[in-house]
Protein backbone atom coordinates (compact mmCIF):
# COMPACT_ATOMS: atom_id res chain seq x y z
CA UNK A 1 0.00 0.00 0.00
CA UNK A 2 1.30 3.51 -0.67
CA UNK A 3 0.55 6.82 1.06
CA UNK A 4 0.19 9.55 -0.86
CA UNK A 5 0.44 13.11 1.26
CA UNK A 6 2.18 16.79 1.48
CA UNK A 7 3.47 19.04 3.64
CA UNK A 8 3.75 22.88 3.84
CA UNK A 9 5.44 25.64 5.61
CA UNK A 10 3.10 26.16 8.06
CA UNK A 11 3.05 25.84 12.02
CA UNK A 12 1.45 22.10 13.08
CA UNK A 13 0.44 22.04 16.35
CA UNK A 14 0.67 18.58 18.48
CA UNK A 15 -2.79 17.45 18.98
CA UNK A 16 -3.91 14.04 19.71
CA UNK A 17 -5.81 12.61 16.25
CA UNK A 18 -8.30 9.59 17.12
CA UNK A 19 -9.89 7.20 13.73
CA UNK A 20 -12.36 4.43 15.24
CA UNK A 21 -10.55 3.32 17.98
CA UNK A 22 -7.21 4.67 16.80
CA UNK A 23 -5.13 7.18 18.56
CA UNK A 24 -1.94 9.06 18.15
CA UNK A 25 -0.37 12.49 19.65
CA UNK A 26 1.56 14.16 16.98
CA UNK A 27 1.90 17.52 15.58
CA UNK A 28 2.82 15.93 11.32
CA UNK A 29 -0.97 13.93 10.00
CA UNK A 30 1.25 11.41 7.90
CA UNK A 31 3.22 10.16 11.19
CA UNK A 32 -0.28 8.82 12.55
CA UNK A 33 -0.98 7.25 9.35
CA UNK A 34 1.58 5.24 8.92
CA UNK A 35 2.03 4.21 12.48
CA UNK A 36 -1.60 3.30 11.62
CA UNK A 37 -1.69 2.10 8.40
CA UNK A 38 2.53 0.65 8.22
CA UNK A 39 2.32 1.90 4.13
CA UNK A 40 5.73 0.80 2.49
CA UNK A 41 5.82 3.92 0.61
CA UNK A 42 5.27 6.86 1.51
CA UNK A 43 4.96 9.79 -1.08
CA UNK A 44 5.26 13.21 0.27
CA UNK A 45 4.56 16.15 -1.85
CA UNK A 46 6.59 19.73 -1.56
CA UNK A 47 7.12 22.90 -2.95
CA UNK A 48 10.89 23.90 -2.90
CA UNK A 49 10.48 25.83 -0.10
CA UNK A 50 8.47 22.91 1.96
CA UNK A 51 11.31 20.88 1.33
CA UNK A 52 13.94 23.43 2.73
CA UNK A 53 11.36 23.82 5.61
CA UNK A 54 11.51 22.20 9.72
CA UNK A 55 8.59 20.49 8.92
CA UNK A 56 9.70 18.17 5.70
CA UNK A 57 13.13 17.34 8.45
CA UNK A 58 10.82 16.64 11.27
CA UNK A 59 9.08 14.63 9.25
CA UNK A 60 12.29 12.60 8.01
CA UNK A 61 13.16 12.19 11.22
CA UNK A 62 9.80 10.58 12.91
CA UNK A 63 9.08 8.58 10.19
CA UNK A 64 12.99 6.94 9.86
CA UNK A 65 13.11 3.55 9.07
CA UNK A 66 8.96 2.85 9.34
CA UNK A 67 8.56 3.92 5.66
CA UNK A 68 10.25 4.42 2.39
CA UNK A 69 9.89 8.18 2.27
CA UNK A 70 9.95 9.41 -1.77
CA UNK A 71 9.56 13.49 -1.84
CA UNK A 72 7.93 14.94 -5.27
CA UNK A 73 8.95 18.37 -5.76
CA UNK A 74 5.78 20.26 -6.85
CA UNK A 75 5.39 24.19 -8.35
CA UNK A 76 3.23 26.62 -6.16
CA UNK A 77 0.47 25.69 -8.38
CA UNK A 78 -0.21 29.33 -9.25
CA UNK A 79 -1.20 29.08 -12.69
CA UNK A 80 -3.18 26.48 -14.88
CA UNK A 81 0.00 25.02 -16.11
CA UNK A 82 1.00 24.49 -13.11
CA UNK A 83 -1.82 22.69 -11.48
CA UNK A 84 -1.40 20.47 -14.43
CA UNK A 85 2.26 19.52 -13.57
CA UNK A 86 1.11 18.67 -9.86
CA UNK A 87 -2.07 16.71 -11.23
CA UNK A 88 0.91 14.91 -13.29
CA UNK A 89 3.26 14.42 -10.21
CA UNK A 90 0.79 12.80 -8.48
CA UNK A 91 -0.68 10.51 -10.66
CA UNK A 92 3.32 9.50 -12.36
CA UNK A 93 3.88 8.31 -8.99
CA UNK A 94 1.10 5.64 -8.39
CA UNK A 95 1.02 2.40 -10.31
CA UNK A 96 -1.58 0.84 -12.35
CA UNK A 97 -3.79 -1.33 -9.80
CA UNK A 98 -1.83 0.35 -6.34
CA UNK A 99 -3.70 0.02 -3.28
CA UNK A 100 -3.43 3.96 -1.90
CA UNK A 101 -4.39 6.23 0.47
CA UNK A 102 -4.45 9.79 0.32
CA UNK A 103 -4.03 12.62 2.95
CA UNK A 104 -5.41 15.85 2.59
CA UNK A 105 -4.46 17.18 5.47
CA UNK A 106 -1.60 19.49 5.25
CA UNK A 107 -2.44 20.33 1.62
CA UNK A 108 -2.52 23.96 0.86
CA UNK A 109 -4.42 25.87 -2.23
CA UNK A 110 -6.00 23.66 -4.19
CA UNK A 111 -4.23 20.66 -3.78
CA UNK A 112 -6.94 19.24 -1.92
CA UNK A 113 -9.47 19.65 -5.08
CA UNK A 114 -6.42 18.02 -7.62
CA UNK A 115 -6.35 15.35 -4.84
CA UNK A 116 -10.06 14.48 -5.50
CA UNK A 117 -9.79 15.01 -9.34
CA UNK A 118 -6.26 12.99 -9.56
CA UNK A 119 -8.20 9.97 -7.36
CA UNK A 120 -11.23 9.78 -9.80
CA UNK A 121 -8.75 9.91 -12.34
CA UNK A 122 -6.90 6.62 -11.44
CA UNK A 123 -9.97 4.60 -10.44
CA UNK A 124 -11.35 4.87 -13.18
CA UNK A 125 -8.67 4.81 -16.08
CA UNK A 126 -5.87 3.10 -13.90
CA UNK A 127 -7.81 0.79 -11.73
CA UNK A 128 -6.11 2.13 -8.92
CA UNK A 129 -7.83 1.01 -5.37
CA UNK A 130 -8.24 4.01 -3.32
CA UNK A 131 -8.93 2.66 0.06
CA UNK A 132 -9.29 6.02 1.69
CA UNK A 133 -9.17 9.96 1.84
CA UNK A 134 -8.21 10.80 5.04
CA UNK A 135 -8.31 14.64 6.41
CA UNK A 136 -7.24 15.34 10.03
CA UNK A 137 -9.14 17.77 11.71
CA UNK A 138 -7.29 19.91 13.70
CA UNK A 139 -9.79 21.05 17.12
CA UNK A 140 -6.86 22.38 19.76
CA UNK A 141 -3.30 21.44 21.11
CA UNK A 142 -4.28 18.81 23.89
CA UNK A 143 -7.44 18.02 22.59
CA UNK A 144 -8.96 15.37 20.28
CA UNK A 145 -8.68 15.83 17.11
CA UNK A 146 -11.41 13.49 14.95
CA UNK A 147 -10.14 11.76 11.25
CA UNK A 148 -12.69 12.13 8.70
CA UNK A 149 -13.05 10.11 5.62
CA UNK A 150 -13.40 11.69 2.60
CA UNK A 151 -13.70 8.57 0.58
CA UNK A 152 -17.58 8.87 -0.48
CA UNK A 153 -16.67 12.33 -1.83
CA UNK A 154 -15.07 9.72 -4.83
CA UNK A 155 -17.46 7.58 -4.73
CA UNK A 156 -20.59 10.25 -5.58
CA UNK A 157 -18.71 10.78 -9.20
CA UNK A 158 -18.98 6.71 -9.38
CA UNK A 159 -22.95 7.23 -8.77
CA UNK A 160 -22.98 10.66 -10.79
CA UNK A 161 -21.39 8.27 -13.70
CA UNK A 162 -23.54 5.83 -13.21
CA UNK A 163 -26.85 8.23 -13.36
CA UNK A 164 -25.48 9.71 -17.06
CA UNK A 165 -25.23 6.05 -17.88
CA UNK A 166 -29.26 5.15 -16.92
CA UNK A 167 -30.80 8.29 -18.16
CA UNK A 168 -28.87 8.29 -21.92
CA UNK A 169 -28.28 4.72 -22.31
CA UNK A 170 -30.51 2.90 -19.98
CA UNK A 171 -27.73 0.78 -18.29
CA UNK A 172 -28.67 0.80 -14.69
CA UNK A 173 -26.02 -2.16 -13.86
CA UNK A 174 -23.65 0.66 -12.12
CA UNK A 175 -26.60 1.83 -9.84
CA UNK A 176 -28.18 -1.72 -9.19
CA UNK A 177 -24.36 -2.89 -8.22
CA UNK A 178 -23.68 -0.67 -5.97
CA UNK A 179 -27.45 -1.24 -4.12
CA UNK A 180 -26.52 -4.62 -3.81
CA UNK A 181 -23.09 -3.95 -2.32
CA UNK A 182 -24.09 -1.76 0.25
CA UNK A 183 -26.52 -3.94 1.68
CA UNK A 184 -24.28 -6.86 1.52
CA UNK A 185 -21.62 -4.43 3.36
CA UNK A 186 -24.20 -3.95 6.04
CA UNK A 187 -25.02 -7.39 6.70
CA UNK A 188 -21.15 -7.89 7.01
CA UNK A 189 -20.01 -5.35 9.04
CA UNK A 190 -22.69 -3.97 10.63
CA UNK A 191 -23.67 -4.90 14.48
CA UNK A 192 -26.88 -2.66 14.32
CA UNK A 193 -30.14 -4.95 14.72
CA UNK A 194 -31.89 -2.93 12.43
CA UNK A 195 -30.28 -3.52 8.38
CA UNK A 196 -32.51 -3.02 5.00
CA UNK A 197 -34.28 -5.55 3.28
CA UNK A 198 -35.23 -4.29 0.09
CA UNK A 199 -31.60 -2.48 -1.11
CA UNK A 200 -30.86 -5.81 -2.77
CA UNK A 201 -33.96 -6.49 -4.25
CA UNK A 202 -34.23 -3.42 -5.69
CA UNK A 203 -30.47 -3.54 -7.12
CA UNK A 204 -31.24 -6.83 -8.62
CA UNK A 205 -34.20 -5.81 -10.86
CA UNK A 206 -31.85 -3.08 -11.95
CA UNK A 207 -29.16 -5.03 -13.13
CA UNK A 208 -31.95 -7.48 -14.70
CA UNK A 209 -33.68 -4.70 -16.18
CA UNK A 210 -30.20 -3.63 -18.08
CA UNK A 211 -29.34 -7.02 -18.73
CA UNK A 212 -32.80 -7.56 -20.73
CA UNK A 213 -32.81 -4.11 -22.99
CA UNK A 214 -29.09 -5.40 -23.85
CA UNK A 215 -30.62 -8.65 -25.17
CA UNK A 216 -34.26 -7.61 -26.30
CA UNK A 217 -35.90 -9.60 -23.73
CA UNK A 218 -38.81 -7.13 -24.28
CA UNK A 219 -41.91 -8.77 -22.31
CA UNK A 220 -39.26 -9.71 -19.18
CA UNK A 221 -38.23 -6.30 -19.20
CA UNK A 222 -41.61 -5.22 -19.18
CA UNK A 223 -42.50 -6.90 -15.65
CA UNK A 224 -39.11 -6.13 -14.44
CA UNK A 225 -39.74 -3.14 -14.74
CA UNK A 226 -43.16 -3.64 -12.74
CA UNK A 227 -41.13 -5.17 -10.31
CA UNK A 228 -38.56 -2.59 -9.66
CA UNK A 229 -41.49 -0.11 -9.38
CA UNK A 230 -43.05 -2.59 -6.77
CA UNK A 231 -39.73 -2.80 -4.70
CA UNK A 232 -38.78 0.93 -4.99
CA UNK A 233 -41.50 2.04 -2.49
CA UNK A 234 -40.27 0.00 0.46
CA UNK A 235 -36.31 0.49 -0.24
CA UNK A 236 -37.13 4.31 -0.15
CA UNK A 237 -36.74 5.18 3.68
CA UNK A 238 -33.36 2.48 3.83
CA UNK A 239 -32.23 4.48 1.13
CA UNK A 240 -32.63 7.47 2.93
CA UNK A 241 -30.93 6.12 5.96
CA UNK A 242 -28.03 3.81 3.98
CA UNK A 243 -27.63 5.06 0.52
CA UNK A 244 -28.69 9.02 0.43
CA UNK A 245 -27.24 9.08 -3.42
CA UNK A 246 -29.83 6.61 -4.52
CA UNK A 247 -32.60 8.04 -2.42
CA UNK A 248 -32.15 11.44 -4.33
CA UNK A 249 -32.80 9.23 -7.63
CA UNK A 250 -35.65 7.24 -6.40
CA UNK A 251 -37.93 9.99 -8.42
CA UNK A 252 -36.13 9.91 -11.37
CA UNK A 253 -35.74 6.00 -11.97
CA UNK A 254 -39.83 5.64 -11.26
CA UNK A 255 -40.56 8.20 -13.95
CA UNK A 256 -37.88 6.73 -16.24
CA UNK A 257 -39.14 3.25 -15.87
CA UNK A 258 -43.08 3.66 -15.35
CA UNK A 259 -43.78 3.83 -18.88
CA UNK A 260 -42.53 0.55 -19.93
CA UNK A 261 -43.60 -1.31 -16.82
CA UNK A 262 -46.57 -3.92 -17.29
CA UNK A 263 -47.91 -6.32 -14.76
CA UNK A 264 -49.27 -8.55 -17.37
CA UNK A 265 -46.92 -8.33 -20.29
CA UNK A 266 -47.67 -12.02 -21.96
CA UNK A 267 -51.08 -10.87 -22.48
CA UNK A 268 -51.49 -9.41 -26.25
CA UNK A 269 -53.74 -6.82 -25.56
CA UNK A 270 -53.68 -2.84 -26.62
CA UNK A 271 -52.40 -1.89 -23.70
CA UNK A 272 -49.46 -4.33 -23.88
CA UNK A 273 -48.91 -3.18 -27.38
CA UNK A 274 -48.64 0.94 -26.23
CA UNK A 275 -45.94 -0.32 -23.70
CA UNK A 276 -43.60 -1.66 -26.22
CA UNK A 277 -44.51 1.08 -28.82
CA UNK A 278 -42.86 3.37 -25.24
CA UNK A 279 -40.28 0.56 -25.22
CA UNK A 280 -39.34 1.57 -28.22
CA UNK A 281 -39.36 5.04 -27.64
CA UNK A 282 -37.40 4.51 -24.46
CA UNK A 283 -34.27 2.56 -26.31
CA UNK A 284 -34.57 5.16 -28.98
CA UNK A 285 -33.98 7.72 -26.85
CA UNK A 286 -30.72 6.29 -25.58
CA UNK A 287 -29.28 5.23 -28.36
CA UNK A 288 -30.45 1.92 -29.18
CA UNK A 289 -31.13 1.92 -32.91
CA UNK A 290 -30.82 -1.62 -33.51
CA UNK A 291 -32.90 -2.84 -30.88
CA UNK A 292 -35.99 -0.42 -31.68
CA UNK A 293 -35.91 -1.13 -35.35
CA UNK A 294 -36.12 -5.26 -34.53
CA UNK A 295 -38.74 -4.89 -31.75
CA UNK A 296 -40.23 -2.72 -34.89
CA UNK A 297 -40.85 -5.86 -36.97
CA UNK A 298 -41.70 -8.10 -34.02
CA UNK A 299 -44.46 -5.21 -33.07
CA UNK A 300 -46.24 -5.96 -36.50
CA UNK A 301 -46.68 -9.31 -36.02
CA UNK A 302 -48.31 -8.54 -32.47
CA UNK A 303 -50.19 -6.17 -33.74
CA UNK A 304 -52.01 -8.58 -36.38
CA UNK A 305 -51.85 -11.25 -33.81
CA UNK A 306 -53.92 -9.00 -31.67
CA UNK A 307 -55.97 -8.17 -34.72
CA UNK A 308 -56.99 -11.29 -35.31
CA UNK A 309 -57.49 -12.60 -31.82
CA UNK A 310 -54.98 -14.90 -30.99
CA UNK A 311 -53.92 -15.24 -27.55
CA UNK A 312 -51.21 -17.34 -27.97
CA UNK A 313 -49.19 -15.17 -29.67
CA UNK A 314 -45.74 -16.17 -28.30
CA UNK A 315 -45.78 -19.72 -29.92
CA UNK A 316 -43.79 -20.07 -32.79
CA UNK A 317 -46.12 -22.05 -34.86
CA UNK A 318 -48.66 -19.23 -34.04
CA UNK A 319 -46.22 -16.47 -34.91
CA UNK A 320 -44.82 -17.63 -38.25
CA UNK A 321 -47.96 -18.09 -40.65
CA UNK A 322 -49.18 -14.29 -39.34
CA UNK A 323 -45.81 -13.27 -40.44
CA UNK A 324 -45.85 -15.16 -43.68
CA UNK A 325 -49.70 -13.36 -44.28
CA UNK A 326 -48.20 -10.23 -43.34
CA UNK A 327 -45.59 -10.99 -46.20
CA UNK A 328 -48.41 -12.18 -48.60
CA UNK A 329 -50.20 -8.66 -48.11
CA UNK A 330 -47.18 -6.67 -48.74
CA UNK A 331 -46.35 -8.63 -51.58
CA UNK A 332 -49.76 -8.06 -53.20
CA UNK A 333 -49.51 -4.26 -51.86
CA UNK A 334 -45.95 -4.13 -54.03
CA UNK A 335 -47.26 -5.44 -57.08
CA UNK A 336 -50.60 -3.24 -57.61
CA UNK A 337 -51.60 -1.10 -54.39
CA UNK A 338 -53.80 -3.97 -53.37
CA UNK A 339 -54.09 -6.07 -50.37
CA UNK A 340 -54.25 -9.98 -50.57
CA UNK A 341 -57.37 -11.56 -48.74
CA UNK A 342 -57.12 -13.54 -45.83
CA UNK A 343 -57.79 -13.85 -42.03
CA UNK A 344 -55.79 -10.43 -41.81
CA UNK A 345 -57.28 -8.59 -44.08
CA UNK A 346 -60.85 -9.74 -42.93
CA UNK A 347 -59.95 -7.85 -39.29
CA UNK A 348 -58.86 -4.71 -40.22
CA UNK A 349 -59.72 -1.91 -42.69
CA UNK A 350 -58.45 -1.61 -46.06
CA UNK A 351 -56.26 1.61 -44.62
CA UNK A 352 -54.71 -0.02 -41.96
CA UNK A 353 -53.84 -3.18 -44.24
CA UNK A 354 -52.20 -1.00 -46.66
CA UNK A 355 -50.30 0.65 -43.68
CA UNK A 356 -49.40 -2.40 -42.36
CA UNK A 357 -48.15 -3.73 -45.96
CA UNK A 358 -45.80 -0.76 -46.40
CA UNK A 359 -44.61 -0.83 -42.88
CA UNK A 360 -44.00 -4.39 -43.32
CA UNK A 361 -41.81 -3.80 -46.25
CA UNK A 362 -40.07 -0.67 -45.22
CA UNK A 363 -39.11 -2.42 -41.49
CA UNK A 364 -37.77 -5.60 -43.20
CA UNK A 365 -35.71 -3.99 -45.65
CA UNK A 366 -34.40 -1.45 -43.28
CA UNK A 367 -33.88 -4.19 -40.63
CA UNK A 368 -31.50 -5.94 -43.35
CA UNK A 369 -28.97 -2.92 -43.15
CA UNK A 370 -27.67 -3.25 -39.99
CA UNK A 371 -28.49 -7.15 -40.17
CA UNK A 372 -25.47 -7.22 -41.97
CA UNK A 373 -23.27 -4.74 -40.62
CA UNK A 374 -24.07 -2.44 -43.95
CA UNK A 375 -22.14 -4.49 -46.54
CA UNK A 376 -24.10 -3.49 -49.27
CA UNK A 377 -24.65 -0.51 -51.85
CA UNK A 378 -26.47 2.63 -50.57
CA UNK A 379 -26.11 1.10 -46.69
CA UNK A 380 -28.11 3.67 -44.66
CA UNK A 381 -25.57 6.12 -42.26
CA UNK A 382 -26.39 6.49 -38.45
CA UNK A 383 -28.50 9.76 -38.84
CA UNK A 384 -30.94 8.07 -41.77
CA UNK A 385 -31.20 4.99 -39.53
CA UNK A 386 -32.36 6.95 -36.58
CA UNK A 387 -34.82 9.24 -38.80
CA UNK A 388 -36.56 6.14 -40.19
CA UNK A 389 -36.84 4.36 -37.31
CA UNK A 390 -38.10 7.51 -35.57
CA UNK A 391 -40.51 8.08 -38.33
CA UNK A 392 -41.57 3.96 -38.00
CA UNK A 393 -42.67 4.86 -34.65
CA UNK A 394 -44.92 7.44 -35.35
CA UNK A 395 -46.64 5.04 -38.19
CA UNK A 396 -46.92 2.53 -35.44
CA UNK A 397 -48.94 5.05 -33.15
CA UNK A 398 -51.00 5.78 -35.88
CA UNK A 399 -51.95 2.24 -36.13
CA UNK A 400 -53.32 2.24 -32.41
Amino acid sequence: MKLITSLGTGVYKTTRYQWGDRECETSLFPEALVCWLEPKTTVVLLTEVAQQHDNWKQLQQVLDGKTTLQPVRIPEGRSEQELWQIFDAVQSNVDDVEEVVIDITHAFRSLPLIFFVVTAFLRAVRDVKVKHILYGCFVAENQPSPVLDLTLMVELLDWMEGVRRFKKLGDAEFIGQALIDTQASLYHQSTQDVKPKHLKTVGQAMRDLSSEMRSLRVWQMMKTADRLLTEIKPAEAEAQKWSKPFALLIEQIRQQVEPIAHSQPDTLDEQNLRKQIAMMRFMLERGQILQALLLQREWLVNFALWKVGQKEWLKREVREPVERGLGEVAQAWLRNREVATGKLAESVDSKTLSLLAELWNRIQDLRNDPAHCGMRENAADYRKLHDSVEGFLRQLEALL
